[in-house]
């Protein structure tokens, strides 16, 4: 049976932010904290489910995927009794679920290969049918969940107003492996794997310090693995190194994508760097 509701809890905004590496700061913060327990798993799975004008699921799912922290902070206590519920009513028996999101091709061309891991840092809703699934995007993700993969999902079918769409929820910042790409029928398949993996293994293929030289500019700039820091030079006198002024919240969110306080930069391959702006493409460069 197929979903005949307008909504997107099953598909998630789609961009630059949805296949990280690490789980990010904001996040990381707010799940450190100590927030009043309230699990009663019915009304929150409920809640989860809810539509209307501003449905919640769209609210922090949104937060997830910016790494927001107003929004994420605001939102601290039902983000961490809806986490704690996933673990507390876990799942592990051997399930395959689905996700559709939608995508162009060229996206998933240049994003997705055979082999990489990734995180999904939202509540990823899921569906044990196909059907249902195949309503929310036109490319479909066969998740394949064993009982050893560390990693957290429930059925919330039986507190959702909409049972029919047998829905698994994840945990955020949940772990998958791409398997097996086939492009004609539009099917990533994937496997889980554990978040603590993922980061482990993306940690070692970060760079100690990235140099990266502007033609046009004649300017270097430089960034590290383990330092907020980061740094510009003139062409002509690179011994002479300047601070970039209020960097306090530099961070890689993968191997290959190093966020600052304006945007980040992004490794394209080929020692081709690309900078981006407020979601804009601002400058190219090159790796020294």
């Amino acid at each position: 049976m197929k979903s005949t509701r307008d909504t997107h809890r099953f598909s998630a905004t789609t961009s630059r932010f949805l296949l990280p590496t690490f789980r990010r700061p904001c996040y990381l913060d707010i799940i450190k904290t100590n927030v009043p327990k309230s699990l009663n798993k019915s009304n929150i799975f409920h809640k989860w489910t809810e539509e209307g004008q501003a449905p919640y699921y769209t609210i922090i799912n949104d937060a997830l995927l910016s790494d927001n922290y107003n929004i994420l902070n605001q939102n601290m206590i039902y983000i961490n009794n809806l986490r704690e519920a996933i673990k507390e009513n876990l799942h592990q028996d051997s399930i395959k679920v689905y996700r559709n999101l939608k995508f162009c091709s060229t996206y998933v061309k240049d994003e997705y290969k055979e082999g990489m891991t990734f995180l999904w840092p939202t509540f990823s809703s899921t569906s044990r049918n196909k059907d249902v699934a195949s309503t929310f995007g036109n490319y479909t993700f066969e998740i394949n969940a064993s009982t050893n993969d560390f990693t957290y999902r429930t059925d919330i079918s039986m507190y959702s107003k909409y049972s029919y769409e047998q829905e698994v929820l994840f945990y955020p910042y949940s772990g998958f492996r791409v398997k097996k790409i086939i492009p004609d029928a539009r099917i990533i398949q994937l496997e889980c794997v554990d978040t603590i993996e993922v980061e482990s293994n993306s940690r070692i293929l970060v760079p100690e310090q990235v140099k990266i030289f502007d033609a046009e500019r004649k300017m270097f700039v430089y960034f590290y693995k383990d330092n907020e820091d980061l740094h510009w030079s003139h062409a002509d006198t690179p011994d002479q190194m300047y601070l970039i002024g209020q960097n306090m919240n530099g961070y890689w969110d993968s191997h290959y994508r190093y966020h600052h306080s304006n945007g980040y930069f992004v490794h394209k391959g080929n020692n081709l760097w690309e900078e981006y702006q407020n979601e804009q493409f601002h400058a190219s460069f090159q790796q020294i």
